[in-house]
């Protein structure tokens, strides 16, 4: 797992790039990484914590391929404190994953990754993903803001 000092510096190392370029077939590995526990050198900043590399390997699968949040974790996004640093991110999502259990999260993650549902996406599906969570964070958002 990509291990630099610094803030999400990971995202940009030679190492990750290379994992990302494996594109989906990386994705099987990394699901093997999520309950990797050792402590990594990125901080998370919204959380003033470091991130696991279990953690990392989380975020790098989501980069690969956006992971449907709500139904992989169970977390509903009006109930999560959102990192504006981390506006759409699976990293805003790492807490309810603790919560829920990163072994239970890795499972239901295995699942998905195996589903005839999730097979059957497109690459438009996945870009449609993308930018219904975007929305439904701004909407989020919005509540909050007024409440």
């Amino acid at each position: 797992m990509p291990d630099s000092v610094g803030t999400g510096t990971f995202y940009m190392t030679s190492q990750t790039q290379k994992i990302i370029a494996y594109g989906e077939s990386a994705l099987p590995i990394l699901v093997n990484l999520f309950t990797n526990n050792d402590a990594s050198n990125n901080r998370f900043r919204c959380e003033r914590s470091f991130l696991t590399k279990g953690e990392i390997a989380i975020i790098i699968a989501d980069l690969i391929e956006p992971i449907p949040y709500t139904k992989v974790t169970g977390a509903l996004s009006c109930d999560l404190d959102f990192c504006t640093e981390h506006s759409v991110s699976i990293a805003n999502y790492l807490p309810a994953i603790k919560t829920y259990g990163t072994q239970n999260f890795q499972k239901k993650y295995r699942d998905w990754l195996n589903s005839p549902e999730r097979k059957a996406w497109t690459n438009k599906q996945k870009r449609i993903l993308k930018k219904e969570r975007k929305k439904e964070v701004q909407k989020c958002w919005q509540k909050k803001k007024t409440n």
